[in-house]
């Protein structure tokens, strides 16, 4: 699951500054935050679990 989420968030952080598609950059750079927040979340949960 964090795999996931940092590629999720690698690939949305990519097209949200290169995209060529501007419907698609957009979304890129408003979904990225909430990638972010998951990816924290897990993160918090995963070293818990240590």
């Amino acid at each position: 699951m964090i795999d996931g989420h940092k590629k999720t968030l690698d690939l949305m952080n990519k097209e949200a500054k290169d995209g060529k598609d501007a419907d698609l950059k957009a979304f890129a750079a408003k979904t990225a935050p909430t990638v972010k927040m998951h990816l924290d979340a897990i993160n918090k949960i995963h070293d818990r679990m240590k």
